[in-house]
């Protein structure tokens, strides 16, 4: 049923394809793990602390319910059997990849959940109209721009733009209404990621608990033994906390992995990995520059 739909939401900007293509690839990247590893941190460093806890908390929250959701439906990627009459755009390159998704599952859409999390997130904390429509506008490009491409179904967007917005919104309730509690929230959010291992127990499933596990344990430790500060810091000075702590976590990411390879390819290297990654950008970094001073 949702065949004829798509052809339809495909064929909508058929008149321009080539432009169209570059223009979606674009903004399909806002809903990739590299964008969420890199703004984040950024925000988390050199913004506001306490948002880029909360970004990180809804962010890795909505990839674990994902990937656990993934595997309850099996549903399969629309070019898998309706190549013949749906688009489907081929992307191989080092921000978007569209060429090896025949192997995982389609719905929901992560992308758009990821979108969708992160920007009522922001939505939400900054508690302005022009966010809310913001975040509506993005999140809908995204949910789009995954039709467009041929990898989604609309009604795994639809769905996926929708989660993301219950994440978020559910995300800053728990953390402005229970202040004093974080901690508990984070810890208790790695307990339930774990339960997503009886749903999907595969790499991606280790990789979002890793990261949620390094996110609880790093916030432990910032907010007991290190407690950086953005205020008073210049933008000189925030600029080089950006590039050289970008940086460091893109040669971890890269080295890490055949590092591990060497040890064993077993999937708990994948949470170890994302683990390493994450806590060092919450609590080792900013450990580090502060007693530098920069």
């Amino acid at each position: 049923a949702q065949v004829p739909i798509m052809e339809w939401l495909q064929g909508l900007f058929s008149w321009g394809q080539s432009f169209f293509e570059v223009l979606f690839i674009i903004i399909t990247f806002l809903g990739e793990e590299l964008f969420l590893y890199v703004l984040i941190p950024a925000i988390y460093w050199c913004y506001n602390k306490e948002l880029g806890e909360l970004l990180a908390l809804t962010g890795f929250a909505s990839l674990t319910v994902n990937g656990a959701l993934k595997d309850i439906f099996k549903v399969d990627r629309p070019f898998i059997h309706h190549s013949d009459k749906l688009n489907y755009v081929e992307v191989d390159n080092f921000f978007v990849n569209t060429t090896e998704l025949s192997s995982s599952y389609s719905f929901p859409s992560g992308h758009s959940q990821e979108i969708g999390a992160v920007s009522f997130t922001l939505a939400a904390y900054f508690k302005k109209k022009k966010f809310w429509i913001i975040a509506a506008i993005v999140t809908l490009l995204v949910m789009y721009s995954r039709v467009f491409l041929g990898v989604h179904w609309p009604l795994d967007v639809l769905v996926g733009g929708l989660l993301g917005l219950g994440i978020g919104v559910l995300g800053h309730y728990l953390f402005t209404k229970f202040p004093n509690k974080r901690i508990i929230i984070y810890f208790a959010m790695v307990l339930i990621s774990f339960l997503a291992l009886i749903f999907a127990n595969k790499p991606d499933t280790y990789k979002a608990i890793g990261a949620m596990l390094g996110f609880a344990v790093g916030a432990l430790v910032e907010h007991k033994y290190v407690n950086f500060e953005i205020k008073g810091v210049s933008k000189g000075k925030r600029v080089l906390r950006i590039v050289v702590g970008l940086v460091l976590l893109l040669g971890l990411k890269i080295g890490l992995k055949p590092l591990f390879l060497l040890i064993a390819d077993h999937v708990i290297f994948d949470l170890l990995r994302y683990f390493i990654l994450v806590f060092i950008a919450i609590a080792i970094y900013p450990w580090i520059f502060k007693k530098l001073k920069f």
